[in-house]
């Protein structure tokens, strides 16, 4: 009978809370809300500077928006993306990343803690498990605005025909696996600056005041001493440099430093959750 009533192991428990945490997400008004204005707002990127940009681009016009977004030679030769369409989006999509993921994550488990739901919980499963799986619902969220975003330029694309549909879906799947996991180690970051924030405003407030001292400090270190520079790589965002000398196939190997980055601060983060007093 006992067994009847033993609580989950971790990894399930981590994968219910997850799955509980989404069902409540797209069941309230505050994320319908937020899925409908991010749907308008992107159909508009879409119409307005995704579709006209590559009309510029292709009729040879050096003016307003095409100059404003991208040299196309230079961003279609470093990535190799088969269409414009896909080369703009991904140059969107990587210069917001940071801040979105960090708005999405905001409230990683700030209003669980001050309702006092975090402790309810904690009474049916392990504190950390709750912890893992919010993170989980976010990068899954995540996972699903990407992947909007992407595939329906993609299906811009072919509809245009600006390039061939093996080509145009390898570099769309591609492009959604980079971006992914390079938004990771945001969310690793957020649930590490809510343990020390009382609203989402302040834990955004501390995030990037943490990564602009902790990036100088680091710069700081590696331009004394040479073996910090490796240090360096450990940082959240520090994956750009890296980006720019490899075109998107050659990328995929280095999706292990976001990965790297993700655990380490996540392994922090749930160190510093454990010893919480809630």
């Amino acid at each position: 009978m006992n067994n009847l009533h033993a609580p989950p192991s971790f990894g399930r428990a981590s994968l219910l809370h997850a799955s509980y945490d989404l069902k409540r997400n797209f069941s309230s008004f505050k994320w319908l809300l937020f899925g409908g204005s991010f749907l308008i707002a992107w159909g508009l990127v879409l119409r307005y500077v995704i579709l006209a940009s590559t009309r510029l681009i292709e009729s040879g016009e050096e003016s307003g928006i095409s100059l404003l977004i991208l040299d196309k030679l230079q961003l279609l030769q470093r990535f190799d993306w088969p269409s414009y369409e896909l080369a703009i989006c991904w140059y969107l999509l990587e210069l917001c990343l940071p801040l979105l993921v960090m708005l999405l994550s905001a409230d990683l488990l700030i209003q669980d803690r001050q309702t006092r739901r975090l402790r309810f919980w904690q009474a049916r499963s392990h504190r950390l498990s709750v912890v893992l799986g919010r993170c989980l619902t976010k990068a899954a969220i995540l996972a699903g605005i990407l992947a909007i975003a992407i595939f329906s330029t993609l299906a811009l694309s072919l509809s245009r025909q600006s390039g061939g549909f093996e080509a145009s879906l390898g570099g769309a799947i591609v492009m959604w696996l980079l971006l992914f996991f390079l938004g990771l180690p945001y969310i690793a970051l957020m649930s590490l600056s809510s343990i020390f924030a009382s609203s989402p405003i302040r834990s955004l407030l501390l995030a990037f005041i943490g990564l602009v001292i902790v990036g100088w400090l680091f710069s700081s270190l590696a331009n004394s001493f040479a073996p910090f520079a490796l240090v360096d790589n450990l940082l959240p965002g520090s994956h750009s440099q890296l980006l720019e000398q490899c075109s998107a196939s050659e990328c995929l190997p280095a999706i292990g430093l976001p990965i790297l980055q993700s655990s380490w601060v996540l392994v922090l983060a749930l160190w510093l959750w454990k010893r919480q007093d809630i």
